[in-house]
């Protein structure tokens, strides 16, 4: 008898939200995108992820083309100068 789907992360086969092709790991992929419906309603918000490939989400992102997260500086250990 089943229990019902896996929910081991290394086990998912993810589909991007943007392009809908499948995700495999990469530098920075998968990615999660967190929608978070009624923001400003604390006691009503509810949220759901949604997975995409990092440079979709790179192009989506109109308004703000820089993300942190997609720069390698970012994950360094060290801060920049020391």
């Amino acid at each position: 008898m089943s229990s019902g789907p896996s929910t081991d992360p290394a086990s998912l086969e993810l589909q991007c939200v943007f392009c809908g092709e499948g995700i495999e790991d990469g530098e920075y992929d998968p990615c999660a995108v967190a929608l978070i419906a009624k923001w400003k309603l604390a006691e009503q918000a509810r949220s759901q992820y949604f997975f995409c490939h990092s440079t979709c989400f790179q192009q989506a992102a109109k308004t703000y083309p820089d993300i942190d997260l997609l720069r390698p500086e970012f994950w360094a250990e060290e801060e920049p100068g020391d």
